[in-house]
């Protein structure tokens, strides 16, 4: 039986494509007013083909709770924010969640870590909360790293095609819960240590925010020289080895915001570029609202718009 916890936006839908693949599930999570609503039969979002995914597990006999059920296998799916001013992650909901499973969990269980997290996370902080029980991790405990890898508008989809990830210190495991993850993913999934499985996802969203960057940089240059940006990356991108993305107003979502700080906070030496990329998609916002301003300006339009257009700049 699995027990997915964090019933959220990577969570439920987890919990909901395995039960309707034929495994054994129980949801938990802390939200009593949300594990009610989906005890009456309503899911907690919306997302296409979400409501029909809760119909066939609802009808496979998935079950939510508040509490932690007694499992083989247990997949923390909470989130992982991370700390403004070092830029660490914060693992601290990961950790309380696993000290709740340790209170219930039967010898041999395993532990999957879904949620995001920056490399050695698990080694500096899941490891010692486990062992300060007096756990033997690898005899007592298993633990894994299958970091999530979906975007919210396409996650039902992107669940079953995408490809994962499974890091594990011992192989074995790893292959059991790769056979978990196969009775719904159609992709490949890739079975190795966990400290790669971790830095992997981050390079991922670190990848797409850098390159995000760099649109975003040649736009204020290209500004800067009254130059089409859209123009220049039209005529570059016709080189078959050159594809620059399109500027915009920063990065939207959870991760791509998010995940390369683990970075910088970890290795603040190291990161120069992923540091200074994430600081010009955070500028973005500041640079779209002035540049609004100026066509305003430039068109002549109402002065209490432009005011305040230019209190929404000086609250930024």
């Amino acid at each position: 039986m699995v027990n997915v916890i964090g019933l959220g936006y990577i969570g439920l839908p987890t919990a909901l494509m395995m039960a309707s693949h034929g495994v054994e599930v129980i949801g938990t999570d802390y939200n009593k007013d949300l594990v009610a609503t989906l005890m009456e039969g309503k899911t907690t979002f919306k997302e296409d083909g979400l409501d029909e995914l809760f119909k066939n597990a609802v009808k496979a006999g998935v079950k939510f709770t508040t509490e932690y059920p007694v499992a083989d296998t247990y997949i923390i799916s909470v989130p992982t924010p991370y700390d403004k001013f070092s830029k660490k992650v914060d693992a601290c909901y990961v950790v309380a969640t696993v000290k709740e499973i340790l209170k219930v969990c039967p010898n041999g269980a395993t532990i999957v870590v879904e949620s995001t997290v920056s490399p050695r996370t698990i080694d500096k902080n899941v490891r010692p909360a486990i062992e300060d029980e007096g756990y033997k991790i690898g005899k007592d405990i298993n633990l894994v790293h299958a970091p999530e890898r979906i975007i919210p508008g396409n996650m039902v989809y992107e669940l079953i095609h995408n490809n994962r990830t499974v890091g594990a210190d011992n192989r074995a495991i790893g292959e059991s819960i790769k056979d978990l993850y196969s009775s719904f993913c159609k992709g490949e999934i890739v079975v190795t240590d966990i400290k790669t499985a971790e830095m992997s996802k981050v390079v991922e969203n670190t990848f797409r925010a850098v390159n995000i960057a760099f649109a975003n940089e040649l736009a204020k240059i290209c500004r800067h020289e009254n130059m089409n940006v859209y123009e220049i990356i039209r005529i570059c991108n016709m080189h078959p080895r050159v594809n620059i993305l399109q500027p915009g107003p920063g990065v939207g979502g959870h991760c791509i915001s998010v995940d390369p700080w683990f970075l910088v906070g970890d290795y603040p030496t190291l990161a120069k570029v992923i540091d200074e990329s994430m600081k010009t998609n955070d500028n973005m916002p500041d640079f779209v609202l002035n540049r609004i301003y100026e066509i305003m300006k430039e068109k002549g339009l109402n002065w209490s718009v432009i005011i305040k257009v230019q209190s929404q700049i000086a609250r930024k």
